[in-house]
């Protein structure tokens, strides 16, 4: 049990009981975050002229650059590391993600695929 102080009451109170003003699960963050990322590079892979009907996979190397083995890979990579906002939500997601589920390898971070 969390007991909140009284200014922490207060907020929720003026904030509301709709949706706006609950908490959010970790899983209802995880896809609303994944799910603005995907709306912001599907745009802007689009702009790029990188096909809507090919899968692309990003990767995030040890240094948090963006890598793909995509055809686009040269304007994909150049986006990405030109646009700070894009790659600190792919990290921010990638995060989440391995939060939610650190059993897997998400999005190339913390992944070991040398070993067995």
């Amino acid at each position: 049990m969390v007991d909140l102080s009284a200014a922490a009451q207060r907020q929720i109170a003026q904030r509301g009981t709709g949706a706006a003003g609950r908490v959010r699960s970790l899983d209802e963050i995880v896809q609303a975050r994944t799910k603005a990322l995907a709306g912001t590079l599907t745009e802007r892979l689009a702009r790029l002229g990188v096909p809507q009907d090919e899968p692309i996979v990003l990767r995030l190397d040890d240094l948090g650059q963006v890598k793909t083995d995509s055809p686009y890979r040269k304007g994909i990579e150049a986006f990405a590391a030109e646009t700070k906002a894009a790659r600190d939500d792919a990290a921010r997601s990638a995060a989440f993600r391995a939060l939610h589920n650190p059993a897997d390898d998400v999005a190339g971070v913390g992944g070991d695929d040398d070993a067995e």
